[in-house]
């Protein structure tokens, strides 16, 4: 028993509630000592690889095919690119059997660089990834219309941008960690407006509120609790 987990440490191949945790080597069907890494192993699983090895591992341009099984069905997914030391590093399309695409830059396995990736229901990321993250400057758009340009860092809303939603809701300005931070400008669908600071995406500090009749007003907040509210037209 010490041995096997031993062993099953040294190949990354931990297996937590049925499911493997980590990735694995994996060597080609088609390929006689030649091995590509699987991040998410699957059941069932085949890969294929139409470049050639060096080193026993996936090297230069090709297609590499998966098959697997799942929810009683087989399936492919497949990626034409470059790899180097058996992952996708360069240039390279993804095409997923759930729908998903990604097609940019690789490095060391992840998406790094610039890159677009188009989800099955018509939403989108066209920008900077840093390790599998949205990072640097991007445009994402939603099938429901909605739709971010701006800074990223992490996977997050980081910097400047402006969120527009589907009905006309509008905010221009500054973000943290996905929630607005800083200076903003926010334009609601009933034409009411707000000019000023934020923190941890709610109103904090001072600003100026336009209700949708034209009212304005200069208010205080902290913590989204209002404690000011002048009138000043």
């Amino acid at each position: 028993m010490i041995r096997a987990i031993t062993l099953l440490a040294l190949t990354g191949l931990l297996v937590t509630n049925g499911a493997l945790a980590e990735g694995r080597l994996q060597k080609y069907q088609n390929k006689a000592n030649c091995y590509v890494w699987n991040p998410q192993p699957q059941k069932k699983e085949t890969v294929t690889w139409t470049g050639r090895c060096v080193a026993s591992r996936a090297d230069g341009s090709g297609t590499q095919t998966w098959r697997f099984w799942k929810n009683g069905a087989w399936k492919e997914d497949s990626y034409t690119g470059t790899q180097r030391d058996g992952k996708r590093h360069g240039r390279g399309v993804f095409s997923g059997s759930n729908g998903y695409k990604y097609d940019g830059e690789y490095r060391n396995g992840k998406r790094h660089g610039r890159g677009v990736f188009r989800w099955g229901n018509d939403s989108k990321y066209d920008g900077g990834w840093r390790d599998n993250k949205k990072h640097g400057r991007g445009v994402s758009s939603w099938a429901n219309g909605n739709k971010y340009d701006g800074e990223y860092r992490n996977g997050k809303q980081h910097g400047r941008g402006m969120f527009r939603w589907g009905d006309g809701t509008k905010y221009d300005g500054g973000w943290r960690d996905g929630k607005w931070h800083g200076r903003g400008f926010f334009t609601g669908a009933d034409g009411s407006k707000y000019d000023g600071e934020y923190r941890h995406g709610k109103w904090h500090g001072r600003g100026v509120y336009t209700e949708k009749s034209g009212g304005k007003y200069v208010v205080e907040s902290k913590n989204g609790k209002l404690l000011r509210k002048v009138r000043i037209k």
